[in-house]
């Protein structure tokens, strides 16, 4: 009798345990699995990520780092109408620096370059409004002391965001203008990087693109709104 009540205990735990481990990837699906296509478009790969994020309705973050001078190229991208994940794979395939990750409701692309730029400063205090534009939350974390400390340090000359394709505005859900309070939000002790991706996040669609340019002895940065 005890060991059949050890041996049911054993197996309760282990159906909890499967449970609490297969309750994140649940998640998963339903936005990786969201429709996407693209049609015969002339875009850089970045760009077309952007896109892509845009179509699903995923908000999320993008960092690009060119070296030696190198600009970003464009290419034209055609797929039928597949999934969020199988066209994010397919991008990350043609170009090594596209890796992606889901992270919190999320699509982070190169995260793994983010140690080479300015987005692990860590800003001690910040206020932000969600009602407000994106590029103004954004100049408002670029503005802190710690940012700029940054960027000095780096020796960082900063470009002013570009206006074209790649920036795609999108229209509110209702669950993001729900979370558009008028009261500020706080963040304490956060990278720049979480700071970003919680501006991103309670707008429902943002994604802001991070791109880095190293030429010579000069190295330029740009922070953009790619979706809004």
């Amino acid at each position: 009798m005890i060991r059949y009540r050890w041996d049911s205990l054993a197996l309760a735990w282990t159906l909890i345990l499967c449970t609490l481990q297969a309750s994140p990837s649940a998640v998963e699906p339903s936005v990786l699995n969201r429709p996407v296509a693209l049609n015969h478009l002339r875009l850089t790969t970045g760009a077309t990520m952007s896109l892509l994020l845009s179509e699903a309705q995923v908000p999320g973050g993008i960092i690009s780092i060119y070296e030696h001078c190198e600009q970003p190229n464009e290419r034209e991208f055609s797929l039928d109408e597949t999934t969020l994940k199988q066209a994010l794979d397919y991008i990350s395939t043609i170009e090594s620096t596209r890796t992606w990750t889901y992270k919190d409701g999320l699509i982070l692309v190169g995260l793994e370059q983010s140690d080479k730029t300015i987005l692990r400063t860590v800003i001690h205090d910040v206020d932000f409004n969600p009602t407000e534009a994106l590029t103004l939350s954004a100049q408002r974390l670029l503005e802190t002391p710690e940012v700029r400390t940054s960027i000095q340090n780096a020796e960082l000359n900063e470009l002013s965001p570009e206006l074209g394709f790649g920036q795609i505005r999108k229209n509110p859900s209702a669950a993001s203008l729900q979370s558009s309070l008028n009261e500020a939000k706080h963040l304490h002790e956060i990278s720049l990087l979480h700071a970003l991706n919680v501006v991103a996040a309670t707008k429902g669609t943002g994604v802001w693109e991070y791109e880095q340019f190293n030429c010579s002895n000069r190295t330029s940065f740009r922070l953009n709104w790619a979706v809004k």
